[in-house]
């Protein structure tokens, strides 16, 4: 028919190219064909995915609420474990430096012990320590805190125990024998988880301040039991003050007993 605007090129021409570069893509197969059905669903299903952007943001915040509540929690358990275990920490010291401060004086001045006996007591905890320590701790190493040191003092309450009874110059070296010995165990028991309690239930930006908590509770015990052990092995010789000693410890243990069952599903902190 007749020419176009631009002249010489006709209308239908014009129409005819254009439709044809607008559907290249879709011949190519570069992009799908729009269709009615698809321009109407494209509202509908963009409202869609920000809806569950949004719910899924509102989850996510709701869990990281949730697991900071969570972690919160943990942590005041932590710290009253802790505390609670500074505490016994203390007077078990008190009890237990008694074997190495007053016990000795006991041993020599009641029971005739010479010094030459008394040392080599001290030689013998240190040989079962040696041949012993590192296959006790690996054997108890998965064992609940608590329940192992518990166990050490228990051990050191049999020690005394055999110290209270054992009053008679001629039964002293092989009563001491045996009190040495399970002081020892005990020994290889409670140091070790001790030190591990403390490192499971404090925050790991603060575990060497937690540990020197737990050196100065430790101080504290070492700084009042022999004296106050002194005092009463004056005022009352002989059994009294061992068998108090075996009431600290047995106490001891069962605080710690108590203390390993409200933190046995109390996960250690991270890097512990």
């Amino acid at each position: 028919g007749r020419p176009s605007a631009g002249g010489g090129v006709p209308v239908g021409a014009d129409l005819a190219r254009e439709r044809a570069v607008d559907e290249l893509p879709v011949v190519v197969g570069l992009e799908p064909p729009m269709t009615p059905t698809a321009g109407r669903e494209a509202g509908p299903r963009t409202g869609a995915a920000a809806g569950a952007a949004a719910a899924a943001g509102a989850g996510a915040a709701a869990g990281a609420g949730a697991a900071a509540g969570d972690e919160v929690s943990l942590a005041r358990r932590r710290a009253r474990a802790f505390g609670a275990f500074l505490a016994i920490a203390g007077m078990a010291q008190g009890a237990i430096f008694l074997w190495v401060s007053v016990l000795p004086v006991h041993a020599a001045g009641d029971l005739g012990v010479s010094t030459g006996t008394w040392g080599l007591f001290f030689s013998l905890n240190g040989i079962l320590i040696v041949l012993f320590q590192l296959r006790i701790t690996s054997a108890v190493e998965r064992r609940t805190k608590g329940y192992v040191m518990a166990g050490g003092l228990l051990l050191y309450a049999a020690a005394m125990a055999v110290v209270a009874v054992a009053q008679e110059p001629s039964l002293a070296v092989p009563a001491l024998a045996v009190a040495v010995t399970a002081i020892t165990c005990g020994e290889m028991l409670f140091y070790p988880m001790e030190a591990a309690f403390v490192s499971d239930v404090s925050p790991t930006d603060r575990r060497g301040r937690y540990q020197g908590l737990l050196l100065a509770a430790a101080g504290i015990g070492t700084a009042l039991g022999p004296p106050i052990g002194g005092w009463i092995l004056d005022a009352a010789p002989g059994a009294p003050l061992w068998l108090g000693a075996t009431a600290i410890f047995l106490a001891c243990a069962a605080a710690l007993v108590i203390l390993g069952r409200a933190t046995r599903d109390l996960p250690a902190t991270e890097g512990a």
